[in-house]
């Protein structure tokens, strides 16, 4: 809830079509005029953000494991090097990446357009934005490749720190 001020803000900052895009006062200043655009985008903030997140985590296990078991064909994690573990990760990471992203895309889009459009209703803003496939599936290949390494390599960095410290890595 408290996420989602800030969110719309980004939003119109980066949408503006303007030369130049709002300055962060004077769009805190506009959205604290139109308190309803808070409520408006809470559905489509909590679709990208719960649900992303849910397959983020659920797919990663998933992911290392199957790795370990089917490609590197190991019983237990243990019994491969940490370097190995890390490079599990990555992978893991970056399809758990790719998944998250195809499950959020639809409400990110939709909050995306919340934000420069925000007079209008969700069921206007899909049919605006030419149906669900389309709001879906749009511009969705350049969001998996940005999206799916960013994930990929905060699970790297997480896993890696836990590495340093002797706390193992994660999955499998």
């Amino acid at each position: 809830v408290f996420m989602c001020p800030w969110e719309i803000i980004k939003v119109q900052m980066q949408t503006s079509t303007s030369s130049s895009p709002p300055r962060l006062g004077t769009a805190l200043l506009s959205l604290l005029q139109q308190p309803t655009v808070l409520w408006a985008s809470l559905g489509p903030l909590w679709g990208r953000q719960i649900a992303g997140t849910m397959a983020n985590f659920f797919t990663f296990e998933h992911a290392a494991r199957g790795i370990y078991r089917n490609v590197l064909q190991v019983e237990h994690k243990r019994e491969c090097s940490i370097s190995t573990q890390l490079t599990v990760t990555l992978a893991a990471g970056y399809i758990s990446g790719l998944v998250s992203t195809i499950v959020s895309h639809p409400a990110d889009s939709l909050f995306s357009l919340k934000g420069r459009h925000p007079d209008r209703s969700m069921a206007e803003l899909v049919q605006m934005a030419g149906g669900w496939q389309n709001l879906a599936t749009k511009g969705l290949g350049p969001r998996i490749a940005m999206t799916g390494s960013i994930i990929a390599y905060q699970w790297l960095a997480y896993d890696s720190f836990k590495s340093a410290l002797g706390m193992g890595t994660t999955g499998g």
